[in-house]
């Protein structure tokens, strides 16, 4: 199982140019991650080994193709199931990049470097990168806990501080934490993984 340094190891290996290795938005991201796939691991017997890290689709209804999809079951809104294809790739690292580069639309993009979980689920819930069982707002609130949740176990792990917040979290009020500028630094240097402890 990839543990929780792993994967920011590999995620950084793979982060798209011209986004920026602040550490809200590596959290979030992260926290991401693990929710969807378990960091490509978490999909049971029909798509293991499938390094799918965000459960994006292909663009093939089934049947499936054998080496490049496998057939999955989720829900719609109203509850009802669905099969479609979800994409395979050859590598952890392939299956990072493109969760990266579905997840990180402009808008998201935004919302994570604020450290803001809702604003984040809103913003990918907006993009229609997840639906989930219930109303909008239900659904939002439900993702929003859930990778508030998962930011603070994968930050309490990597041993730096947490930059999430479950609503109203801006960079301005969290970055008062002493040792944040430094750690924002050697991120944007392309550091792939530091301990920071409290």
């Amino acid at each position: 199982m990839t543990s929780h340094a792993q994967a920011r190891q590999i995620l950084l290996s793979v982060w798209p140019r011209g986004v920026p290795r602040t550490l809200p938005l590596l959290q979030l991201t992260q926290a991401n991650a693990l929710l969807e796939s378990g960091y490509g691991q978490g999909w049971g017997d029909l798509c293991a080994g499938s390094n799918n890290w965000g459960a994006v689709q292909s663009h093939d209804a089934p049947p499936c193709v054998p080496g490049s999809s496998c057939l999955y079951t989720d829900r719609h809104a109203d509850g009802t199931t669905y099969q479609w294809c979800y994409r395979v790739y050859p590598t952890p690292e392939a299956g990072a990049h493109d969760f990266l580069r579905t997840m990180l639309k402009g808008n998201v993009v935004r919302a994570a470097a604020s450290g803001n979980a809702m604003a984040t689920s809103a913003a990918m819930h907006a993009n229609k990168y997840f639906e989930g069982v219930g109303t909008p707002a239900q659904v939002i609130a439900a993702r929003a806990k859930s990778t508030y949740e998962k930011s603070k176990a994968i930050a309490h792990v990597l041993g730096e501080p947490l930059m999430v917040a479950l609503d109203h979290a801006t960079v301005s009020s969290l970055s008062s934490y002493i040792g944040w500028g430094l750690l924002s630094a050697a991120l944007a240097a392309g550091a792939t993984h530091l301990a920071f402890r409290r």
